[in-house]
């Protein structure tokens, strides 16, 4: 199930949200074409401000705009990154937890901010949000791109959400940040 009915379901579950429908301009080949619009929904989750896109039929992106203390960047580790790792070319920061090392590709952080940030309550977060491209923390959002199929409906998309605010819950206590919006 993709577009409008999906988003329509997870409003309903979010409850307070609206589906946006934003207008699509192709910036890449310069052209200016108008490439149609894009439902998005954006919604409120325990005062977090939530953003839901599907970038395609494969791919959702899960935002929540909200103040970090620090950049970090996660992926998996694939063939090239383990090659880079094993003969120490890889950026990739080391925690010292064994088995999320040999899952994931962290980058992009100092050690010890990052061993702060992946408490084993927030490593079993990012876990329940499998499959997932890759997840990023910028100075003003949290940010997860997964990539899915027919079979995601909008209770995972919304316990992507749930596990994502609860993420952000757990840094905001643990640095104790502000947040961007206002209440």
């Amino acid at each position: 199930m993709v577009g409008d009915n999906f988003l329509n379901e997870l409003s309903t579950l979010l409850k307070e949200s609206e589906i946006v429908s934003e207008l699509v301009i192709d910036r890449r080949s310069g052209s200016g074409e108008n490439l149609g619009s894009i439902p998005r929904l954006f919604g409120t989750v325990d005062k977090y401000p939530v953003k839901f896109d599907f970038m395609s039929r494969k791919e959702v992106k899960i935002e929540i705009n909200f103040k970090t203390q620090h950049y970090m960047f996660i992926t998996h580790f694939n063939k090239l990154t383990r090659f880079l790792d094993k003969w120490k070319l890889s950026r990739a920061v080391k925690l010292n937890d064994a088995k999320f090392n040999e899952v994931y590709n962290l980058r992009d952080v100092e050690k010890d901010v990052a061993e702060v940030t992946l408490s084993k309550q927030n490593i079993e977060l990012l876990k329940a949000m499998e499959p997932f491209d890759f997840f990023r923390m910028t100075f003003k959002e949290y940010r997860v791109v997964k990539d899915i199929d027919m079979s995601y409906t909008p209770e995972d998309a919304y316990n992507d959400i749930r596990n994502l605010v609860n993420f952000v819950k757990n840094c905001d206590l643990t640095w104790n940040t502000e947040r961007v919006f206002k209440e």
